[in-house]
């Protein structure tokens, strides 16, 4: 037989057995016991709106007076729209040049400042949208993580101590440019914040953090003085990040694909809301074409509230959650946002 055709032969059959490891695969996680159960809510979730951005918009911001506030993928441009996802205004900040701001940034608004800052250069750009005033300054702490804005002066972030390398919470004062660090929450792991890393938001009804962890169950909520006000989890049984890091080229990393526990969320009125990674014992699948499962907590030790079903938007992966006011939810998509009404029964 001609080697060509021999090593074709070869090619298919390793292919096949690929496609069939990894079916084999997808079936044992759908299938696999997680050692708990979700309790749904019947709560009414319907999409009423939805918008394509285009790949415009990265993050949702803010609602005020009846707007919503987008951050575009490019720093400094800022997207208006209304509750029915028209796009009525954009904003380009004019930024005074900033080497290596991008990729790593985040943009913030606490009306009527905007914050634009560099997590790897600790660059804090404020801008005001009402006296079109824009202050650059330098944030007094490593690099910067993740964080979120408390008021129009306090900002909450996650940060890496440049020498120990240990990850820890804190507070920043735009008005006094004071650093406040947490007191004993963060483990002291040297691990430049990856084993506990996680998605940081903000709940602007009641001016609170909270840090919902991406490889375990912690969920971490704390005030404006970073006093640690309780400490619930998810409903899974991850109780500890089963991932670990290494040194490769001076540089620490994650030692291997970490197991994903909670995906994204989002805060507004002492409830918390998580996208899970983990399919609950009492569920056939986590996810389909068709829905998304949210599942709600208080920001309280009282904990899991329960869950509810949301209509996803075809086969786009699920980015962000932005929860405005007490009927409303926004999700951000791979290229569409959605607005959802929440009618509870």
């Amino acid at each position: 037989m001609n080697k060509k055709v021999i090593a074709l032969c070869i090619l298919v059959f390793s292919a096949v057995g690929v496609l069939s490891a990894l079916n084999v695969t997808h079936r044992h996680q759908q299938g696999q016991m997680n050692g708990f159960n979700r309790s749904f809510k019947n709560w009414k979730v319907t999409p009423v709106r939805t918008a394509s951005f285009e790949n415009h918009f990265r993050e949702m911001c803010t609602y005020h007076n009846g707007y919503l506030y987008f951050s575009d993928a490019v720093p400094g441009r800022i997207w208006i729209a209304d509750t029915n996802l028209q796009t009525i205004d954009s904003i380009k900040i004019p930024l005074p040049e900033i080497n290596r701001l991008t990729p790593v940034f985040y943009t913030l608004i606490a009306y009527p400042k905007v914050f634009i800052i560099g997590g790897n250069t600790r660059d804090l750009i404020q801008y005001n949208l009402q006296t079109k005033i824009v202050e650059r300054s330098k944030i007094p702490s490593g690099v910067i993580k993740n964080v979120v804005a408390l008021t129009p002066e306090l900002l909450a972030m996650r940060s890496v101590d440049t020498g120990t390398k240990d990850a820890f919470l804190c507070t920043y004062n735009v008005l006094t440019n004071e650093i406040k660090k947490e007191q004993g929450i963060s483990p002291l792991l040297h691990d430049a914040g990856f084993i506990y890393d996680g998605k940081l938001v903000a709940d602007p009804a009641n001016r609170r953090a909270i840090h919902i962890s991406r490889y375990c169950n912690q969920l971490w909520v704390l005030d404006t003085q970073l006093n640690l006000l309780c400490k619930p989890h998810t409903i899974d049984t991850f109780s500890t990040p089963s991932t670990n890091v290494v040194v490769r080229k001076g540089n620490i990393t994650l030692a291997g694909p970490p197991r994903e526990v909670n995906l994204t969320g989002c805060a507004y009125g002492g409830v918390i809301y998580v996208k899970s990674a983990k399919k609950a014992d009492n569920e056939k699948e986590l996810k389909s074409s068709h829905h998304f499962v949210i599942d709600v907590y208080n920001e309280t030790n009282d904990g899991y509230i329960g869950s509810f079903h949301m209509p996803g938007a075809g086969e786009q992966l699920l980015r962000k959650l932005f929860r405005y006011n007490d009927n409303h939810l926004l999700a951000l998509y791979e290229k569409n946002i959605v607005l959802y009404k929440i009618e509870k029964k």
